[in-house]
């Protein structure tokens, strides 16, 4: 009898464990597609900030990030972060990001899909020229990414976008009139990459150059002489592994480097590295 039973559960089980083990890698490598999530990181942060003494800050980070879909086409993402990047500081939700994305084509070709998002982040605390201590900050972007096809495992993800970066109040202790309110905007270009390594694991590798141009709202001829001669040039690399360990429960690795650049009239003043390594576990809704 118990021969039977145990071959009886066998037998109602495999289809179920089948469909657990159907791993959907070519879907969550594609930053393009579609799926509801819920996935949650810790991580560290090396900052080394050169030419400004006391603005590096080794830190951690906690955060919970989930997609939920409307319609076939929609997606809605939330970021809630908890980390110490606020001089040290216990920050809770600041740098917390809503984004929007919109897939506008999904096929089998070269050209196989592509997405347009739009999303605001704020309070910002992850830019040392913005200060920390303004709750009046926020980011405003929008991007679109294309999927391509190179081979069944192999894919590359091209991407460019817009941002706009505002301080209302750059320093909340000392008069505006010292340190202005400042804005900066400018394009962010990207090329990913994407590989299946097995059926359960892919890789990602991504180069990112990001500029920047300054300006200011307080109307000050002297303030916006200058910061009309301040730009940036800021690079970032990406590397992310992530494994399956069944159809819905998935862990990966996150790894990248931001090098920071800002130039007054091409004489460099403001240089920062930062590198973060991040621990990650998804799981997949939908």
């Amino acid at each position: 009898m118990s021969r039977l039973n145990l071959l009886w559960m066998l037998v109602i089980s495999a289809p179920l464990l089948a469909q657990e083990l159907e791993l959907p890698t070519s879907r969550l490598a594609d930053p393009t597609e579609l799926y509801a999530n819920l996935n949650i990181t810790a991580g560290l942060n090396f900052d080394g900030a050169s030419n400004f003494p006391g603005y590096e800050i080794d830190g951690w980070e906690f955060r919970l990030q989930g997609d939920l879909l409307a319609f076939d086409k929609l997606r809605f993402r939330f970021t809630l972060p908890v980390s110490n990047q606020v001089y040290g500081a216990v920050g809770v939700f600041d740098n917390a990001a809503l984004d929007i994305g919109f897939q506008t084509h999904n096929t089998q070709n070269f050209f196989k899909s592509s997405l347009l998002e739009v999303g605001i982040t704020t309070p910002l605390t992850d830019d040392r020229t913005f200060s920390s201590f303004s709750r009046k900050s926020w980011e405003l972007r929008a991007r679109y990414t294309a999927a391509l096809r190179l081979e069944n495992s192999w894919m590359i993800y091209p991407s460019i976008g817009f941002y706009q970066r505002n301080s209302r109040e750059n320093y909340t202790y000392v008069p505006a009139p010292l340190y202005p309110s400042m804005n900066k905007y400018g394009l962010r270009t990207m090329v990913l990459s994407s590989y299946e390594t097995s059926d359960r694991s892919f890789i990602q590798f991504g180069l990112e150059y990001e500029n920047g141009f300054w300006f200011s709202d307080d109307q000050n001829d002297a303030t916006e002489e200058y910061l009309d001669d301040i730009d940036e040039h800021n690079y970032r690399v990406k590397f992310k592994f992530q494994y399956a360990l069944t159809g819905n429960h998935h862990l990966y690795l996150d790894v990248d480097g931001y090098w920071q650049n800002s130039r007054y009239q091409d004489v460099p003043t403001f240089q920062r590295h930062i590198s973060w390594y991040r621990l990650g576990y998804l799981y997949l809704i939908d």
